[in-house]
């Protein structure tokens, strides 16, 4: 049975940039080069089989990340559109190829260097799993406990992993922002190699959050946590959590996606069947409770007048 999902996605320029190069894909719909420094937000309720939402976060100066996120997001549109099966490894991994291939000639072509992280979610059916190249982020939340779902691709991460660095290290080390893997990376240097989760189930009433790092970098995880759990709807979510990144500074780009798994009702048809019964066993109640009054009334009538024709004269 297809999910049904409460999502929303926010998207600002933030306090210091001049220009946005976050982008999003929100089932189909993204931002494009007339609107994208304007933000974007957008609400719906989806129950369809396939659903498929991510962020992007471009890098490599005005035109370099706004060319490669909004890349990246057309190249989303035409999977989710293609017969590929999309939430298979391979067809993921090719399609996510195929995309940095494309930022990167592009960005040859016009003379810059470009490239874009991506966190995306796909569902399908009662499924999710999740997707993701560079730093932008996936979490989970279930009976209002926070869980990050990706780990950065990320220099500090690797320094982390190895032992140099310790955890409170991560947020502040001076090369936190520089990534290790990313679409647009030049195949000369590698290809792109995207961390790909196991499908899991999805329940009702899990709560999900898709963001860049403008999101992350001024918003830590008690907050987000805190701010996830109090909102009682998708919308309110992503734009008090955008409201946060620019209250605590807005130093960059912050688009959020929130994604709410709401209950699916079952049984329905089934229960207004029984009430149509109910009221139809009772009119058919009352229906012979009135023949049977009318018919002891006749009875009675016709006694009446035998006694009299035949006793009284």
């Amino acid at each position: 049975m297809p999910l049904k999902i409460d999502a929303a996605v926010c998207s600002n320029m933030g306090k210091v940039r001049k220009n946005n190069e976050d982008n999003f894909y929100f089932d189909g719909l993204y931002m494009d080069e007339n609107t994208r420094n304007q933000g974007g937000f957008y609400h719906q309720t989806n129950e369809n089989e396939l659903q498929i939402y991510a962020v992007c976060d471009g890098m490599g100066g005005e035109e370099g990340g706004e060319d490669a996120s909004i890349t990246a997001v057309r190249g989303l549109q035409k999977y989710a559109a293609s017969e590929a099966h999309p939430d298979e490894n391979q067809p993921l991994r090719d399609a996510l190829q195929s995309i940095s291939d494309t930022i990167d000639q592009n960005a040859r072509t016009k003379g810059f260097h470009s490239g874009t992280t991506i966190a995306m979610m796909l569902f399908n059916g009662n499924t999710a799993r999740v997707v993701h190249v560079g730093d932008s982020r996936v979490y989970g939340m279930q009976n209002k406990q926070l869980r990050r779902l990706t780990v950065d691709h990320s220099e500090v991460q690797r320094m982390f992993a190895m032992g140099l660095i310790k955890e409170e290290e991560l947020d502040t080390h001076p090369r936190r922002h520089v990534i290790s893997q990313y679409l647009g990376m030049p195949r000369e240097d590698a290809l792109v190699s995207p961390t790909l989760s196991e499908r899991e189930e999805v329940t009702a009433e899990t709560r999900y959050v898709i963001c860049s790092d403008g999101l992350t970098d001024m918003v830590k995880d008690p907050e987000l946590s805190q701010i996830l759990a109090a909102a009682p709807n998708s919308e309110e979510a992503a734009k008090q959590l955008v409201l946060a990144a620019l209250r605590n500074g807005g130093r960059d780009n912050v688009t959020v996606i929130c994604l709410f798994v709401k209950p699916q009702k079952t049984g329905s048809t089934r229960h207004e069947g029984k009430k149509h019964e109910s009221k139809s066993r009772k009119r058919r109640r009352r229906l012979a409770i009135a023949g049977m009054i009318l018919s002891g009334g006749i009875f009675l009538a016709a006694l009446i007048l035998f006694l009299i024709d035949h006793v009284f004269l």
